[in-house]
């Protein structure tokens, strides 16, 4: 890559494992972001594909906009949870927003999360699945706040539909759980006992697609 001094705005990750089917809805929810492409940083880690397709797509995406797509290539299969991990190491965002292969986001999706962040200085935002009336933004400024927070059921641990700051992940030292379906919880649940703001958002920026080769299909009745 050659900006990696490049100031970005987003870094959006995305793992694929044999992913050719949704993957040029998914890049496309990317590239035409209202933000811009130019303010972000792409990450697409292939997680050892053995399709023959997927591997020469996010070549093609690269090509696309050399700037801003980094490809890593992983020689086994780490799952999602190992995936990310990777792809961690190479962000340079701002920000950070998780997108899996066959999901897609809003248009003014990056854009919006961004001008919330800023606007309010939080740690990370969840959206799309708060049970509050209204947005909120919660403040943590003491211990028996952090208590009463933490036995509310106002949080999820799910990953997709939160975006974070980059600085704040890294100052945990969060991390994904490896060759698991259920890896989010050890990322996601140690942010709720540090963190000194999030803001729920109740509007939906994230398209989930559950389908019968998805981790999640179980879920789906």
């Amino acid at each position: 890559m050659s900006e990696k001094c490049k100031d970005f705005l987003v870094t959006t990750i995305t793992p694929c494992h044999n992913s050719a089917k949704y993957l040029d809805e998914c890049w496309n929810s990317i590239k035409n972001q209202s933000i811009g492409i130019s303010n972000i940083q792409v990450i697409f880690v292939d997680d050892a594909s053995d399709d023959g397709i997927t591997a020469n797509m996010l070549e093609d995406y690269k090509k696309e906009f050399p700037n801003n797509v980094i490809v890593i290539k992983l020689p086994i299969n780490r799952r999602q949870g190992g995936a990310r991990n990777e792809a961690l190491k190479y962000a340079l965002g701002e920000y950070v927003q998780f997108l899996d292969s066959d999901d897609t986001l809003d248009q003014d999706a990056l854009k919006e999360l961004y001008g919330y962040a800023q606007k309010h200085g939080a740690d990370f935002i969840q959206y799309g699945v708060i049970p509050f009336e209204d947005d909120r933004l919660v403040t943590i400024d003491s211990v028996q706040e952090r208590k009463t927070f933490l036995s509310s059921v106002s949080f999820s641990c799910g990953h997709s539909r939160k975006f974070y700051n980059r600085k704040f992940i890294e100052s945990l030292g969060a991390r994904f759980a490896e060759n698991l379906i259920f890896e989010e919880p050890l990322f996601t649940y140690p942010m709720f006992l540090r963190f000194s703001k999030i803001l729920f958002i109740k509007k939906d920026y994230y398209n989930c697609r559950v389908h019968v080769e998805s981790t999640m299909a179980f879920t789906a009745k």
